[in-house]
């Protein structure tokens, strides 16, 4: 598990470290040629490395980045043309073959571009591709991505002062959109959780005018349609929290409810009837 950048002590730091669960120790990023502290920037994986761009600090909003090698300790400064606009919390996923970057925000609200970072067999990334905007979701940061093998699904977040409940299926081949059907799907939200099963995006909790959210859904992007989540088990209402899929569950972690933190760790077990339960 790689970490890096964030803020410590009123400081923008450019620091990091990995974690290796088989014996349990951390080991410090080099800094050498790291990029400038940053908060509110993308990071993800290309098979053998770790992109970090964008983000902001005391200079500003930020529009460059690196990549990190861990097995040779060594960051390598991103100087690829046509790179995305200097953009702060823009959401980023790995297809295996690219990593796709897109929306946030910068001084003037938020985006609604992007671009496709490809690399090669050996996870170096090598050039940035525009992803269009025909039919693309209005601009928006605190949204969520999933990628569900072959396509990007965008959903939620916030833009122009108001919560947003719609979103887009892109296909990075085609380098297009599709609109996602708002029929029955949750109510308009941002710093939601966001999963893909295999089968569903399955979306939990978040803000929205009413405040923190314990409700959530499921879209089908096969059947084009979404579901609710049922609340057995009594989900906490949480937002801005960590998720991940398990191979059989979601499972939801930390985050605030109403400003406070969150500790609880609930699981989203995906039977026939979906329920949440907490865990001892």
């Amino acid at each position: 598990m790689l970490v890096w950048g964030g803020a410590s002590a009123g400081n923008y730091v450019n620091t990091g470290g990995r974690f290796n669960p088989s014996n349990n120790v951390w080991t410090a990023l080099s800094i050498t040629n790291a990029p400038t502290g940053r908060i509110g920037h993308v990071a993800a994986w290309t098979g053998s490395r770790m992109v970090i761009w964008g983000g902001r600090n005391n200079i500003g909003v930020l529009g460059d980045g690196a990549s990190y090698d861990p097995v040779a300790d060594q960051w390598t400064t991103l100087t690829l043309a046509n790179p995305p606009s200097a953009r702060f919390g823009a959401v980023a996923i790995s297809t295996g073959t690219r990593i796709l970057v897109w929306g946030g925000a910068d001084e003037s609200g938020g985006l609604n571009t992007g671009a496709q970072l490809i690399f090669g067999t050996n996870g170096v990334p090598t050039f940035w591709a525009t992803i269009s905007t025909l039919n693309a979701p209005s601009g928006r940061s605190g949204h969520s991505i999933v990628w569900t093998g072959q396509k990007m699904l965008v959903w939620g977040g916030q833009g122009g002062g108001n919560f947003l409940g719609d979103g887009a299926a892109y296909d990075p081949v085609a380098d297009a959109w599709s609109a996602i059907s708002s029929t029955n799907g949750p109510v308009a939200r941002t710093a939601h959780s966001a999963v893909w099963s295999g089968q569903e995006m399955l979306v939990f909790g978040g803000e929205a005018f009413l405040g923190t959210l314990a409700d959530g859904a499921a879209y089908d992007p096969s059947a084009g349609s979404w579901r609710a989540l049922s609340g057995t088990g009594n989900p906490q209402a949480r937002s801005s929290a960590t998720a991940a899929w398990s191979g059989s569950a979601m499972l939801v972690f930390g985050g605030l409810a109403n400003g406070a933190p969150v500790s609880s760790l609930q699981i989203l077990n995906p039977q026939p009837t979906w329920y949440f339960y907490r865990k001892p």
